[in-house]
């Protein structure tokens, strides 16, 4: 295992909240208790699942409005 000093370790940090800030957008999201569960016995992960069903769901909405 490898042991990083705290000034590795900080700029370990930076450079992960670096990349996520430019790279990804975070969104948090609650649902009913449960919902993790069912979610697992698709054999998929939660963000996974997740990202899925929002991108198949954004595709729709975008492929319904360039046909009005």
């Amino acid at each position: 295992m490898v042991e990083y000093t705290e000034k590795q370790m900080e700029q370990r940090r930076r450079a992960v909240a670096r990349y996520t800030s430019e790279k990804v957008d975070r969104v948090n999201c609650l649902f009913p208790r449960g919902t993790k569960e069912r979610i697992s016995r698709t054999g998929m992960s939660c963000n996974a699942f997740i990202k899925k069903c929002v991108l198949e769901e954004l595709d729709r909405i975008e492929q319904e409005s360039a046909e009005e």
